[in-house]
C-alpha cells in the first residue's frame, strides 16, 4: 500500500419518509430504487486534479447500509494525504457528515474537507456539527482543492492565499503559519422559530476575503469516467454549460451566478470522445441546466451532431425565456428526445415573485407555443418542472391545474414540489416579509433544523401537507404515459450493454405511487 494525494468520496442519499420528502422530485431519492449517476462536480474535481500530476482516488457509496464496508475496501488503497466528500444534495448531507467522521477514525493525519452546492452554502452549521470536517469548499471545487492539495503536499503557508474556503480557529493546530487576518469570520441566519429568523456573527469559523477565479470549462481536461467503478453502468453525461444565468429568488445557483457554456468544437470533440467509450445507443442526458443560452452556439452544436452521429439521442434541461425558437427543430432533429422544462408556476403573480421573469404573459405565451411545437414532433418527451411557491392562493392553484390540464395530452411528466427554503437563497431572506404577507411560515423540526433547509406552510389557506398531497395527485396522472418511464430512465443503474432492467423500472414507478 501506497499513500496518495486525494480520495474524493461520492457518498449516498439518505431516505426520509416524513413531510415534505414524500412529495415532488423531493421522493425520487428512494431506497428501493438503485439509481446510478454521476456527480459531475466530483468527476470534474478528479479529473483536473489528474491532469496536475496528483494522485486521485474515487468511491462511489451508492447506499447508507454500504458506507462501513466500502470504506473498510478503501483503507486498502492506501493513506490519502486529502480526503474531500461531496454534499451537493441536502439528501447526501447526514451521510457526508458520518462518512466524515468515519474516516476521522481510519486516517486520523489526513486534511478532510467537504463542498458542493449544499454543504458550501451552510459552512458554519456544518463545521459546528461535525468536528471532523478541517474545511469546506464554496462554490466550484477544481482551483481551491487543487490550491489545497499543493498546500498540504508541498507548502502550508500557501493556505492563506486559498479562496472559496471556511474553517474552525483550531486550524491554526494543523496549519502554523494560517494567518486569521486575511479572513473574515462568518455571519449565518438561523430559524429560531416556525416564524423568526435571527443572524449570528460566528467568532471562531472563518472564511476567505477573496473568491478563486472561474476556471475556463473549455480549457478542462475531459472526464474520466472510469475514476468510477464499473462506469459503463452509468447515464453518460457530458457538460454543456454549469450554473445558470437567472436570478430565481428560490435557486441555490443564483448564489453563485457563475454561468458559462462550452463552445460547439470543444462540447463536440468531448462528446466524440464520450461516445467511443460508452457507445452511440446509449441515451446521453447533456449536463446543463439552461441549455441553448446562446443561439449560433447551440445550432452549431446539432448540425455537428447530425453530421458526426445522425443516430444519437439525448436529453437536456432548459429555460422557457431562451430563444428556443430559433433552434428547437434542429435540436430535436440532432437526437434530443427528452425535453426538460422549467416552467416552475403558470401563475403570472407567483412567476414575479420567484423573479422568474419580469414579463410573465410572454413567458407563459412561450410556454404555450415550446409545448404546442414540441407537441409535433412523435417521440418528443415533455417533462415539466413546478413549484408550490410563496402565497399561493385558490387563484394560483387554479392556474396552474388549467395549465396542466390543457397540455395534459401533451406533457410525459410532471415534478411538482413544495417550496424548501435553502440557506443563502434569496427565498431564504425573503421569508419575513412573506410571514407578515401571506401568512406563510416554515414546517420546523429536528431533521429540518439539522439539514438547515425548510418545507414552508405557503399561507395562511395551505399548509405543506396539503400542497404535497395535491401534487403528488398531480405527478401520478402521468406516471401510466409513455414518455413517463423514458424520461426517468437517466436515473437508474445500467448494465455494461447500456440496458436498463424491468424488475428496476417497476421498482421505481412502484416508489413514487
Amino acid at each position: 500500500m501506497k499513500d496518495y494525494d486525494i480520495l474524493l468520496i461520492d457518498p449516498p442519499m439518505k431516505h426520509f419518509n416524513e413531510g415534505a420528502f414524500k412529495y415532488g422530485a423531493l421522493s425520487l431519492a428512494s431506497e428501493n430504487v438503485d439509481s446510478k449517476v454521476f456527480n459531475p462536480g466530483l468527476l470534474s474535481i478528479g479529473t483536473y486534479l489528474l491532469s496536475k500530476n496528483f494522485s486521485v482516488k474515487l468511491v462511489h457509496i451508492l447506499h447508507e447500509k454500504d458506507i462501513k464496508a466500502q470504506l473498510k475496501k478503501i483503507i486498502q488503497w492506501g493513506t490519502p494525504k486529502m480526503i474531500g466528500i461531496s454534499c451537493s444534495y441536502m439528501h447526501t448531507y447526514l451521510p457526508s457528515l458520518y462518512i466524515a467522521e468515519e474516516c476521522r477514525k481510519m486516517f486520523n493525519d489526513a486534511i478532510i474537507v467537504s463542498g458542493g452546492a449544499h454543504i458550501g452554502n451552510i459552512p458554519a452549521v456544518a463545521l459546528n456539527l461535525c468536528s471532523s470536517i478541517d474545511i469546506i469548499v464554496e462554490g466550484e471545487g477544481e482551483l481551491a482543492e487543487e490550491k489545497l492539495i499543493h498546500c498540504i503536499k508541498y507548502d502550508k503557508n500557501e493556505i492563506n492565499q486559498i479562496g472559496n474556503i471556511y474553517f474552525r480557529k483550531s486550524m491554526i493546530e494543523k496549519f502554523p503559519a494560517l494567518d486569521l487576518k486575511k479572513f473574515k469570520n462568518v455571519i449565518r441566519d438561523e430559524f429560531i422559530s416556525y416564524n423568526e429568523v435571527q443572524s449570528y456573527i460566528e467568532n471562531d469559523i472563518f472564511m476567505s476575503k477573496h473568491k478563486e477565479p472561474l476556471i475556463d470549462i473549455n480549457e478542462l481536461p475531459y472526464i474520466k469516467y472510469d475514476l468510477y467503478e464499473n462506469h459503463l453502468s452509468y447515464p453518460a453525461y457530458v457538460e454543456e454549460s454549469r450554473g445558470c444565468y437567472g436570478k430565481c429568488r428560490y435557486c441555490v445557483a443564483s448564489i453563485q451566478n457563475t454561468y458559462r457554456y462550452k463552445d460547439s468544437q470543444r462540447f463536440l470533440d468531448e462528446l466524440d470522445y464520450a461516445i467511443k467509450i460508452y457507445g452511440e445507443n446509449n441515451l446521453f442526458p447533456f449536463t446543463s441546466a439552461t441549455f441553448g443560452v446562446n443561439a449560433e452556439n447551440t445550432i452549431k452544436i446539432c448540425k455537428g451532431i447530425i453530421e458526426r452521429h445522425p443516430n444519437l439521442k439525448w436529453t437536456s434541461e432548459f429555460r422557457l425565456d431562451l430563444p428556443w425558437e430559433k433552434y428547437i427543430d434542429i435540436m430535436y432533429k440532432s437526437g434530443c428526445r427528452g425535453f426538460a422544462i422549467g416552467l416552475e408556476s403558470a401563475s403570472p403573480r407567483i412567476l414575479e415573485m420567484m423573479n422568474k421573469t419580469t414579463n410573465p404573459d410572454l413567458y407563459l405565451n412561450k410556454a404555450k407555443a415550446l409545448i404546442s411545437k414540441l407537441s409535433e414532433f412523435p417521440d418528443a418527451i415533455i417533462h415539466l418542472n413546478l413549484m408550490v411557491y410563496y402565497g399561493e392562493d385558490s387563484i394560483s392553484t387554479i392556474d396552474n391545474l388549467k395549465f396542466i390540464t390543457s397540455h395534459f395530452n401533451s406533457i410525459s411528466s410532471v415534478h411538482y414540489s413544495p417550496l424548501i427554503l435553502f440557506a443563502g437563497t434569496n427565498a431564504w431572506h425573503d421569508f419575513m416579509d412573506m410571514h407578515e404577507k401571506y401568512g406563510t411560515t416554515i414546517v420546523k423540526n429536528e431533521t429540518y433544523d439539522v439539514l438547515c433547509s425548510y418545507p414552508i406552510n405557503p399561507s395562511w389557506l395551505f399548509t405543506c401537507d396539503d400542497v404535497g398531497y395535491f401534487s403528488k395527485v398531480i405527478e401520478k396522472l402521468f406516471i401510466e404515459k409513455d414518455g413517463y418511464m423514458k424520461y426517468h430512465e437517466t436515473r437508474l443503474a445500467r448494465n455494461e450493454q447500456g440496458s436498463i432492467s424491468s424488475s428496476s423500472k417497476t421498482a421505481f414507478i412502484k416508489s413514487m405511487i
